[in-house]
């Protein structure tokens, strides 16, 4: 009923959670067959707070989901000096280019309108 997070995958809440999402912005209906199944799949896993923070940190931005409802992401942690055990520019290369961004959207607990 809802979707994987790569083409072999089988339905995991992310994958769904992120690709409902993704569907319902760019216009997809939602009686459409093939959404309802992904929306069913999101109910019947007991609904998309219980998907992963990445996907929860989508549904803040969008305001489906309230901030305090997420992990905190706190951008303060870039102000340490570089030689804290737990400074970011320590982390692998590709989580700093995520946690720099997620944390200032965090920090100022941004949700998009149009």
């Amino acid at each position: 009923g809802g979707w994987g997070t790569h083409i072999e995958s089988p339905s995991t809440m992310f994958g769904t959670t992120v690709c409902y999402l993704a569907v319902r912005l760019l216009g997809g209906g939602k009686d459409a067959e093939w959404i309802k199944s992904g929306r069913e799949f999101i109910q019947k896993e007991g609904g998309a707070v219980m998907t992963s923070s990445w996907a929860k940190f989508w549904l803040c931005l969008i305001g489906c989901m309230d901030w305090k409802g997420h992990n905190s992401v706190p951008p303060e942690m870039w102000l340490l000096p570089n030689w804290f055990p737990f400074h970011p520019g320590r982390l692998w290369c590709h989580c700093r280019m995520v946690y720099l961004p997620m944390g200032y959207l965090y920090g100022s607990k941004f949700i998009y309108s149009d």
